[in-house]
């Protein structure tokens, strides 16, 4: 899903706890005072919270989704290392707690924290890294699945770390 994408972008340029996030006392503290703004996809009804004033640095006619980063306007800091991915895909099938469970059971092999929920139809993962870590969440509804990836180095543990990551991950969803 938009795993490659996230990977591909930080090569070229799901969802843990906050001490997983590398939050500390002070992290904590400053996540409470951070502005979030609500990025929709219209086509599919969706929408996730992203960091007030990250960058789309994909292209912007994309209709199911987006990749979004912290880096500014005139940074020369690439390859990006603090990025949030978002994306809804449609297929010509439809969700089933099997079709749901054969995606969770494919899930990376350097995976940690993997949770499925059959009943809310979605699952976390998080790739550890030293250099990078990602944070995965995945939801479903009918033949529709969104995904949403917060991925960032330790320079970027501040903006998109600890409780900044969790509440990115459990804000994607379906709008009714």
């Amino acid at each position: 899903m938009s795993f490659a994408v996230v990977a591909a972008t930080l090569f070229m340029a799901s969802c843990g706890n906050q001490s997983t996030n590398n939050a500390s006392a002070e992290g904590e503290a400053e996540a409470a005072e951070v502005a979030y703004e609500t990025f929709k996809i219209e086509k599919y009804n969706a929408s996730v919270d992203l960091v007030q004033g990250m960058r789309r640095t994909d292209d912007p006619q994309m209709d199911n989704g987006g990749l979004f980063t912290v880096v500014p306007e005139d940074a020369d800091d690439f390859p990006v290392y603090g990025c949030v991915d978002a994306s809804v895909y449609e297929s010509y099938e439809e969700y089933t707690d099997e079709r749901i469970q054969n995606e969770f059971n494919n899930i990376p092999e350097e995976s940690v924290d993997k949770v499925i929920d059959l009943e809310k139809k979605e699952f976390s993962y998080t790739v550890p890294s030293e250099t990078i870590s990602e944070y995965h969440r995945c939801i479903y509804r009918g033949n529709l699945s969104a995904s949403v990836t917060v991925a960032y180095s330790e320079k970027y543990a501040k903006q998109l770390g600890g409780e900044v990551c969790d509440h990115i991950l459990k804000s994607l969803k379906f709008d009714e």
